[in-house]
């Protein structure tokens, strides 16, 4: 796994995780499996909508896949050690 693709989807989940936490409190009678459910759902989007820039980036090669990778460090504010 390159250090691009980690931080992509280490980002991904984050903003899962955030939008989660800030709509946690208009969910109070969601049961326990209702909000696993919704998590995982919203796990399943990120990732979803992050697949094709990651298999994009896996299948570049040389100049392209570094191009590739600057370009997703900027869209997503990846730290830089992330190329």
């Amino acid at each position: 796994m390159t250090p691009t693709r980690s931080a992509l989807l280490r980002r991904g989940d984050e903003v899962v995780q955030q939008v989660l936490r800030q709509n946690d409190p208009r969910w109070e009678s969601l049961s326990s499996a209702d909000r696993d459910r919704l998590q995982a759902l919203a796990r399943e989007v990120a990732l979803r909508l992050l697949e094709e820039p990651v298999l994009r980036l896996e299948t570049s090669r040389g100049e392209q896949s570094l191009h590739y990778a600057r370009t997703l460090r900027e869209l997503f504010d990846l730290p830089r050690a992330a190329i």
